[in-house]
């Protein structure tokens, strides 16, 4: 397919397309002390996605394991979109390493969170793996755009869209480069607060000949260095169809 000059009218059109692909796949977690009887107290939160990887097969909930990881430490419990999941006893594996963890979900329960679980359109599992410069994006709710009162919690939304910058066995690095922003419904600040980001699904960005968006990895690490940001993603090519995690 040759690439063909587009003008920011169609730029914004299709990051707009990019955004609500994002927002629909990608759930809120929220973490809760137990016995308080409120789930509006949030101690933490995250990013969730659910996958797909093979037609009729098991759907999977992913997010980063450090996510994972508080709750165990602090003996906390979760909410995916204000709806308790138990983490714990639905956990099928998790890699510190490759900061990836996988639990078990039932299609209802997404349904549920009002989330869309995310195809395998490819029909092939592991998906290609990224070309570096080839587009990416994906989106995640920081906990500094969270706001709560005594019977709500709202989310902000913060969706990045970009090129692969750098691809090896286990990580996935993308670059964030401000001077490359397009304006749709604002622009993050210098030095953003990417925290509860983490766990949010990576989409790829191929033509084949039509344009596709296929799941690409897990975000797990975001960090702001001053104007720009980088971000690391673990891979998808390293979670098997049933949720197992590769040795890596």
């Amino acid at each position: 397919m040759n690439k063909m000059e587009i003008n920011d009218e169609s730029r914004i059109a299709m990051c707009d397309q990019f955004m609500s692909h994002s927002q629909c796949h990608s759930a809120p977690i929220t973490l809760h002390e137990k016995g308080q009887g409120n789930i509006i107290d949030v101690v933490n939160n995250g990013t969730m996605g659910f996958i797909q990887p093979e037609k009729n097969g098991d759907i999977i909930a992913i997010t980063a394991y450090h996510v994972y990881e508080k709750l165990i430490k602090d003996n906390l419990f979760s909410c995916i979109n204000g709806f308790e999941f138990d983490m714990k006893n639905n956990l099928i594996a998790f890699s510190k390493a490759l900061d990836i963890a996988t639990f078990k979900v039932k299609e209802k329960f997404v349904h549920k969170t009002g989330k869309k679980i995310i195809q395998n359109n490819l029909n092939k599992w592991p998906p290609p793996k990224p070309q570096i410069g080839k587009g990416c994006f994906f989106g995640g709710f920081p906990g500094h755009e969270r706001r709560q009162n005594k019977e709500n919690i709202n989310f902000g939304f913060c969706f990045i869209t970009s090129v692969i910058h750098s691809i090896d066995d286990t990580k996935i690095t993308i670059h964030m480069d401000r001077s490359k922003f397009i304006k749709i419904n604002g622009i993050p600040p210098v030095d953003y607060k990417f925290g509860g980001v983490s766990g949010a699904p990576l989409f790829l960005v191929y033509e084949t000949p039509i344009l596709t968006m296929e799941f690409g990895g897990i975000i797990c690490e975001g960090e702001s260095f001053g104007e720009d940001a980088i971000f690391f993603a673990s891979p998808a090519w390293v979670i098997s169809p049933n949720g197992e995690i590769a040795d890596i």
